[in-house]
Protein backbone atom coordinates (compact mmCIF):
# COMPACT_ATOMS: atom_id res chain seq x y z
CA UNK A 1 0.00 0.00 0.00
CA UNK A 2 2.66 2.45 0.94
CA UNK A 3 5.31 4.06 -1.26
CA UNK A 4 8.82 3.38 -0.08
CA UNK A 5 10.02 7.10 -0.41
CA UNK A 6 10.31 9.61 2.54
CA UNK A 7 7.89 11.96 -0.13
CA UNK A 8 4.66 9.85 0.43
CA UNK A 9 5.36 9.48 3.79
CA UNK A 10 5.43 13.26 4.74
CA UNK A 11 2.65 13.59 2.50
CA UNK A 12 0.49 10.97 4.56
CA UNK A 13 1.42 12.22 7.63
CA UNK A 14 -0.62 15.40 7.23
CA UNK A 15 -3.97 12.97 7.68
CA UNK A 16 -4.91 11.43 10.77
CA UNK A 17 -4.81 7.74 11.20
CA UNK A 18 -1.47 7.93 9.50
CA UNK A 19 1.40 7.46 12.68
CA UNK A 20 4.79 6.86 12.08
CA UNK A 21 8.47 6.32 13.81
CA UNK A 22 12.02 6.28 11.83
CA UNK A 23 14.24 4.14 13.63
CA UNK A 24 17.90 3.70 12.67
CA UNK A 25 19.44 0.71 12.40
CA UNK A 26 21.35 0.56 15.67
CA UNK A 27 17.96 0.47 16.84
CA UNK A 28 17.16 4.40 18.07
CA UNK A 29 13.73 6.25 17.16
CA UNK A 30 15.37 9.16 15.68
CA UNK A 31 11.61 11.01 14.73
CA UNK A 32 8.13 9.98 15.02
CA UNK A 33 4.73 11.17 14.46
CA UNK A 34 1.34 10.61 16.30
CA UNK A 35 2.96 8.74 19.15
CA UNK A 36 5.31 9.67 22.05
CA UNK A 37 8.64 8.85 22.91
CA UNK A 38 8.42 5.93 25.09
CA UNK A 39 5.92 4.34 22.46
CA UNK A 40 8.35 5.11 20.26
CA UNK A 41 11.03 3.31 22.06
CA UNK A 42 9.04 0.32 23.32
CA UNK A 43 8.49 -0.23 19.17
CA UNK A 44 12.17 0.23 18.40
CA UNK A 45 12.70 -2.57 21.19
CA UNK A 46 10.62 -4.82 19.08
CA UNK A 47 12.40 -3.93 15.49
CA UNK A 48 15.13 -6.71 15.21
CA UNK A 49 12.76 -9.36 14.63
CA UNK A 50 10.99 -7.12 12.19
CA UNK A 51 13.99 -6.24 10.60
CA UNK A 52 15.06 -9.81 9.98
CA UNK A 53 11.83 -10.74 8.33
CA UNK A 54 11.75 -7.46 6.10
CA UNK A 55 15.13 -8.07 4.93
CA UNK A 56 14.73 -11.70 4.31
CA UNK A 57 11.58 -10.06 2.28
CA UNK A 58 13.37 -7.95 0.26
CA UNK A 59 16.33 -10.65 -0.77
CA UNK A 60 13.64 -12.69 -2.07
CA UNK A 61 12.32 -9.77 -4.16
CA UNK A 62 15.62 -9.14 -5.67
CA UNK A 63 16.86 -6.67 -3.15
CA UNK A 64 14.34 -3.78 -4.35
CA UNK A 65 12.92 -1.98 -1.30
CA UNK A 66 9.59 -2.62 -0.42
CA UNK A 67 7.21 -2.54 2.57
CA UNK A 68 5.65 -5.48 4.70
CA UNK A 69 2.92 -5.89 7.83
CA UNK A 70 4.25 -6.84 10.63
CA UNK A 71 1.30 -7.25 12.64
CA UNK A 72 -2.91 -6.66 12.85
CA UNK A 73 -4.17 -5.20 15.40
CA UNK A 74 -8.21 -4.45 15.96
CA UNK A 75 -8.56 -1.24 14.39
CA UNK A 76 -4.68 -0.91 12.75
CA UNK A 77 -2.42 -1.96 10.66
CA UNK A 78 1.58 -1.67 11.29
CA UNK A 79 4.05 -2.23 8.61
CA UNK A 80 7.89 -1.57 8.42
CA UNK A 81 9.20 0.01 5.45
CA UNK A 82 12.96 0.77 4.70
CA UNK A 83 13.93 4.38 3.35
CA UNK A 84 18.03 4.19 3.43
CA UNK A 85 19.50 3.38 5.96
CA UNK A 86 16.31 3.81 7.77
CA UNK A 87 13.41 2.21 8.67
CA UNK A 88 9.82 2.96 8.66
CA UNK A 89 7.67 1.54 11.55
CA UNK A 90 4.74 2.75 10.18
CA UNK A 91 0.49 2.21 11.91
CA UNK A 92 -2.77 2.79 9.38
CA UNK A 93 -5.83 3.24 11.44
CA UNK A 94 -7.86 0.56 9.04
CA UNK A 95 -11.38 2.27 8.55
CA UNK A 96 -8.44 4.78 6.58
CA UNK A 97 -7.15 2.06 4.69
CA UNK A 98 -9.32 2.55 1.68
CA UNK A 99 -8.97 6.79 1.97
CA UNK A 100 -5.14 6.11 1.56
CA UNK A 101 -5.39 3.17 -0.61
CA UNK A 102 -7.29 5.60 -3.09
CA UNK A 103 -5.35 8.41 -2.56
CA UNK A 104 -1.47 6.11 -3.71
CA UNK A 105 -3.20 4.87 -6.51
CA UNK A 106 -3.90 7.98 -8.12
CA UNK A 107 -0.30 9.57 -7.16
CA UNK A 108 1.05 5.98 -9.23
CA UNK A 109 -1.20 6.81 -11.83
CA UNK A 110 -0.12 10.58 -12.11
CA UNK A 111 -3.70 11.12 -11.94
CA UNK A 112 -3.61 14.81 -10.01
CA UNK A 113 -6.83 16.35 -8.78
CA UNK A 114 -7.55 19.24 -9.59
CA UNK A 115 -10.34 22.42 -8.89
CA UNK A 116 -11.69 23.33 -12.29
CA UNK A 117 -12.52 26.51 -10.72
CA UNK A 118 -8.66 27.92 -10.50
CA UNK A 119 -6.31 25.19 -10.97
CA UNK A 120 -5.31 24.36 -7.40
CA UNK A 121 -3.96 20.48 -7.03
CA UNK A 122 -5.87 19.19 -4.29
CA UNK A 123 -4.53 15.86 -4.27
CA UNK A 124 -2.75 16.28 -1.17
CA UNK A 125 -4.87 18.63 0.17
CA UNK A 126 -6.04 18.19 3.55
CA UNK A 127 -10.30 18.51 4.34
CA UNK A 128 -11.23 19.11 7.94
CA UNK A 129 -14.63 16.93 8.17
CA UNK A 130 -17.36 19.27 9.66
CA UNK A 131 -18.90 16.44 11.19
CA UNK A 132 -15.99 14.40 13.71
CA UNK A 133 -12.72 17.06 13.05
CA UNK A 134 -10.84 14.73 11.56
CA UNK A 135 -7.80 15.83 8.80
CA UNK A 136 -8.95 13.48 5.71
CA UNK A 137 -7.89 13.73 1.98
CA UNK A 138 -9.80 16.08 -0.04
CA UNK A 139 -10.13 13.91 -2.62
CA UNK A 140 -12.49 11.15 -0.91
CA UNK A 141 -16.14 10.88 -0.72
CA UNK A 142 -16.69 9.30 2.31
CA UNK A 143 -14.88 10.56 5.59
CA UNK A 144 -13.18 7.38 6.70
CA UNK A 145 -13.64 8.39 10.52
CA UNK A 146 -17.30 8.94 10.97
CA UNK A 147 -18.90 7.87 7.41
CA UNK A 148 -20.23 11.50 7.05
CA UNK A 149 -21.11 12.16 3.17
CA UNK A 150 -18.21 15.22 2.28
CA UNK A 151 -18.30 15.19 -1.59
CA UNK A 152 -18.93 18.46 -2.08
CA UNK A 153 -16.36 20.80 -0.28
CA UNK A 154 -14.96 24.21 -0.45
CA UNK A 155 -11.65 24.91 -2.48
CA UNK A 156 -9.27 25.59 -0.24
CA UNK A 157 -7.89 28.32 -2.63
CA UNK A 158 -10.68 30.02 -4.76
CA UNK A 159 -13.11 29.03 -1.67
CA UNK A 160 -15.82 27.69 -4.62
CA UNK A 161 -17.56 24.68 -3.58
CA UNK A 162 -16.37 21.56 -5.74
CA UNK A 163 -16.71 17.68 -5.80
CA UNK A 164 -14.74 15.68 -4.02
CA UNK A 165 -12.92 15.24 -8.04
CA UNK A 166 -12.53 18.93 -8.76
CA UNK A 167 -15.18 19.46 -10.52
CA UNK A 168 -17.39 22.69 -9.53
CA UNK A 169 -20.62 22.35 -7.96
CA UNK A 170 -23.35 23.63 -9.51
CA UNK A 171 -26.54 24.56 -7.34
CA UNK A 172 -29.70 23.14 -8.91
CA UNK A 173 -31.64 25.85 -10.71
CA UNK A 174 -34.89 25.31 -8.42
CA UNK A 175 -32.94 24.89 -5.19
CA UNK A 176 -30.65 28.32 -6.44
CA UNK A 177 -34.13 30.56 -6.99
CA UNK A 178 -35.61 29.63 -3.72
CA UNK A 179 -32.24 30.83 -2.03
CA UNK A 180 -32.40 33.84 -3.77
CA UNK A 181 -36.43 34.11 -3.37
CA UNK A 182 -35.57 33.70 0.36
CA UNK A 183 -32.87 36.08 0.77
CA UNK A 184 -34.61 39.31 -1.17
CA UNK A 185 -37.92 38.20 0.50
CA UNK A 186 -35.90 38.41 3.47
CA UNK A 187 -34.13 41.77 3.13
CA UNK A 188 -37.68 43.67 2.19
CA UNK A 189 -39.24 42.27 5.14
CA UNK A 190 -36.86 43.63 7.41
CA UNK A 191 -36.75 46.59 4.99
CA UNK A 192 -40.67 47.29 5.55
CA UNK A 193 -40.31 46.39 9.19
CA UNK A 194 -37.78 49.49 9.39
CA UNK A 195 -39.60 51.63 7.25
CA UNK A 196 -42.80 51.32 9.84
CA UNK A 197 -40.94 51.73 12.39
CA UNK A 198 -39.29 54.57 11.20
CA UNK A 199 -42.76 56.33 10.41
CA UNK A 200 -44.23 55.36 13.57
CA UNK A 201 -40.94 57.00 15.69
CA UNK A 202 -40.08 59.36 13.40
CA UNK A 203 -36.44 58.35 14.06
CA UNK A 204 -34.14 58.63 11.38
CA UNK A 205 -31.72 56.15 13.60
CA UNK A 206 -34.72 53.36 12.88
CA UNK A 207 -34.93 53.89 9.87
CA UNK A 208 -31.04 53.77 8.87
CA UNK A 209 -30.44 50.53 10.70
CA UNK A 210 -33.29 49.10 9.06
CA UNK A 211 -32.11 50.08 5.27
CA UNK A 212 -28.41 48.75 7.07
CA UNK A 213 -29.84 45.52 7.93
CA UNK A 214 -31.44 45.08 4.77
CA UNK A 215 -27.83 45.90 2.83
CA UNK A 216 -26.20 43.70 4.94
CA UNK A 217 -28.82 40.73 4.24
CA UNK A 218 -28.08 41.00 0.65
CA UNK A 219 -24.14 41.52 0.74
CA UNK A 220 -23.92 38.20 2.96
CA UNK A 221 -26.44 36.61 -0.02
CA UNK A 222 -23.89 37.54 -2.64
CA UNK A 223 -20.85 37.02 -0.22
CA UNK A 224 -22.31 33.34 0.35
CA UNK A 225 -22.68 32.75 -3.36
CA UNK A 226 -26.25 32.46 -3.04
CA UNK A 227 -26.91 36.13 -5.59
CA UNK A 228 -23.17 35.41 -6.92
CA UNK A 229 -23.42 34.68 -10.53
CA UNK A 230 -20.17 32.69 -10.27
Amino acid sequence: MLGDTRSTIDALSKFDGFEWIVISKEGFPIEFKGVDKSKAEEVAAVLEDAARMFEKQVAGIGGKPSSMTIAVEPDSELLVSRVGEFYYIISVKRRYREAFSFLLSKVSKKEHVKCEVCGKDLTFEVYRCPHCGSSIPFIVDVCPNCGANVRIKECPSCKNLVYSDGRKYEVPKSARFAAVAGVIGLAVLVLASGLMMWSATKSVVVGGLGILASLTILYLGYRWGILSTR
